[in-house]
């Protein structure tokens, strides 16, 4: 299981995918609203793709900083 995440690592805000303890980044333009968009099962072919593709040197959760998922379009 994946769960949708962003955070920031090195002064950089990443979007990706947290797998067994580790922020998974996702290619570049994916964003969680993308995933929202291609629905349940693309993003879950998405994740597998990321999790077996995943570095080595992937960062543990415990070394970055979470943000919210989705950053709002506007703020009322």
């Amino acid at each position: 299981m994946v769960k949708i995440a962003r955070w920031t690592q090195d002064g950089a805000v990443r979007t990706g995918f947290v797998h067994e303890g580790r922020c998974l980044t996702l290619p570049q333009g994916t964003t969680p609203q993308v995933l929202f968009e291609v629905g349940l099962e693309a993003t879950l072919e998405l994740a597998a793709r990321t999790v077996a593709d995943a570095p080595a040197d992937a960062p543990a959760l415990a070394e970055v900083r979470l943000l919210a998922p989705v950053t709002p379009r506007t703020v009322r």
